[in-house]
């Protein structure tokens, strides 16, 4: 969209950029503390998302065997009250 279509009130749009995609494009000098920044910034964003990731399907475990929990003891109360109301019938 050109600089003309925009409405003045707009806030300009900005990108996030990967630090290894600026150091790629040349923004910064090839130098090793611009690299070991880089890396190392990448490693942290990667281990956070890999713990947020894992958080969640921890979560998800639990919510599921909570779920079979609950339906295992629902189908135990559902059989012993229909053998109970068969004996009765029975008697």
């Amino acid at each position: 969209m050109s600089e003309a279509g925009r409405s003045p009130r707009a806030p300009p749009i900005r990108v996030e950029v990967d630090p290894l995609k600026r150091i790629d494009s040349y923004d910064r000098p090839l130098l090793p503390d611009n690299l070991v920044k880089a890396m190392g910034s990448s490693y942290l964003r990667a281990q956070d998302i890999q713990e947020t990731v894992a958080g969640f399907y921890s979560q998800m475990a639990r919510r599921c065997a909570y779920a079979v929990l609950f339906a295992v003891a629902t189908q135990f109360y559902i059989v012993f009250r229909v053998k109970a109301g068969l004996r009765k019938r029975n008697a």
